[in-house]
């Protein structure tokens, strides 16, 4: 990838509540439920369609849930999830729209991490295309949104790496 080519790829994590009312699945109607889990289940949904409606390269995940009371015979009164997403400049368009979108459903949402992007070195990339192409190897430029060591190496030296 030229350096003019470059993505901005940031990483922000936000923890999303969820609030209903927490009943006895076994006495509680379909139609008086305040079900948690299944408004966070519609915006896990919508952050899929979302994302991949903004920016094909853009990733939104939803990965971890806490349902409380997390228990097999309740209606979830409670519910928090994590969110990721990447690419700076959309994100927060993204967020603004879920945000909107979901406002009557969701308590609270914080942010709890915030990463900027890591470039590899264009350097260290040609050099690794160089010995692909002697070598009769194919190989191709490919951006990661992964956490890798190469964050924490490329503040002190260039770095890049190679996707098997």
């Amino acid at each position: 990838m030229l350096e003019s080519q470059k993505k901005d790829i940031a990483l922000r994590r936000y923890i999303v509540e969820f609030a209903g009312v927490a009943n006895h699945a076994g006495t509680t109607p379909m139609t008086l439920r305040n079900d948690a889990l299944v408004k966070a289940a519609r915006f896990i949904m919508r952050v899929r369609q979302v994302v991949m409606e903004t920016d094909p390269h853009m990733v939104g995940t939803v990965g971890h849930l806490e349902v409380q009371p997390n228990a097999m015979n309740v209606v979830p009164g409670r519910v928090a999830l994590e969110l990721r997403g990447l690419r700076e400049d959309l994100l927060e368009s993204v967020y603004q729209m879920l945000m909107e979108e979901f406002r009557k459903d969701i308590v609270s949402c914080r942010l709890t991490m915030e990463q900027p992007c890591f470039h590899m070195s264009e350097t260290v990339q040609q050099s690794v295309r160089n010995a692909a192409q002697k070598l009769g190897l194919a190989a191709m430029t490919m951006d990661s949104g992964a956490g890798h060591d190469s964050m924490s190496l490329s503040q002190v030296t260039r770095v890049g790496m190679i996707f098997v």
